[in-house]
């Protein structure tokens, strides 16, 4: 079954040798990769990459604005 919800994407930072799971990315702080990744996946099935990426261009828009 392709677009299995029951996925969850876990975001690792690698520490001393340690492996954390912050609550944000270090790299996108603003940004919670860890909701927009899945839901942008499952747009992507729905309506197309093209049309995906520009909502996610637009999403991170608002957030940098």
């Amino acid at each position: 079954m392709i677009g299995n919800s029951d996925r969850i994407l876990v975001n690792y930072l690698l520490s001393q040798g340690i492996y954390l799971k912050p609550d944000t990315s270090p790299h996108f702080e603003n940004i919670q990769i860890t909701e927009i990744i899945p839901a942008l996946v499952e747009l992507a099935w729905q309506v197309g990459n093209v049309q995906a990426s520009e909502e996610l261009t637009a999403q991170c828009n608002l957030n940098n604005a």
